[in-house]
C-alpha cells in the first residue's frame, strides 16, 4: 500500500473548513491559523503548523486521533507530489500507547524543496482512504503578514 500526497496552493478565499487543527508548536502566526480553520471539507483533515523542528529535523508529528482512526498500516513509504514533483517519505506509527504518527525520512527534502518555513500551515485532507490519498494545501505565512 502506498500513499500520495498531492500539494496544493489553495487562494485565500477557500471555503473549506479544517475539521481539527494540531500545532507542532506554539506561535501559529494568526493569518495562517485563521485561514487553516476556515478550510472546510467532507474529508478528514489535519493541520500542522510549521515549527523551527518540523524543518530542522528530518521528520514531523502526525496527530493520534487522525493515526488511529485513519492509517492502519505502518511502517510504509508515501509519495508527496507538488507541483509535479515527489518525493518518497516514510510514515509509521508510534506505539499503540501513544498513538501519533511520524513523517520521517525524506520529510526534510520536501520541507526544503517546497521552500516551507516557520508558521507556513499545511492542511492534509485524506481523499480516498482505500488507497489512503491526501491532498496537502499549504498557506504561507507569508501570504497574510
Amino acid at each position: 500500500m502506498s500513499i500520495m500526497i498531492i500539494c496544493r496552493r489553495l487562494p485565500e478565499n477557500s471555503e473549506r473548513r479544517a475539521s481539527s487543527v494540531f500545532y507542532g508548536s506554539k506561535g501559529l502566526s494568526p493569518p495562517a491559523l485563521k485561514m487553516a480553520r476556515k478550510f472546510r471539507s467532507v474529508y478528514p483533515t489535519f493541520v500542522i503548523e510549521m515549527s523551527p523542528s518540523c524543518l530542522r529535523y528530518c521528520s514531523v508529528n502526525v496527530p493520534a486521533g487522525f493515526m488511529r482512526s485513519h492509517i492502519s498500516k505502518s511502517p510504509q513509504f508515501v509519495t508527496l507530489k507538488y507541483m509535479n514533483r515527489s518525493w518518497s517519505v516514510k510514515l509509521f506509527k508510534h506505539s499503540e500507547r501513544y498513538g501519533s504518527g511520524r513523517f520521517s525520512g525524506g520529510w526534510l527534502m520536501f520541507a526544503r524543496e517546497t521552500f516551507l518555513r516557520r508558521g507556513d500551515a499545511c492542511v492534509f485532507e485524506l481523499v480516498e482512504k482505500n488507497r489512503v490519498v491526501f491532498e496537502v494545501s499549504i498557506f504561507r505565512r507569508s501570504d497574510y503578514t
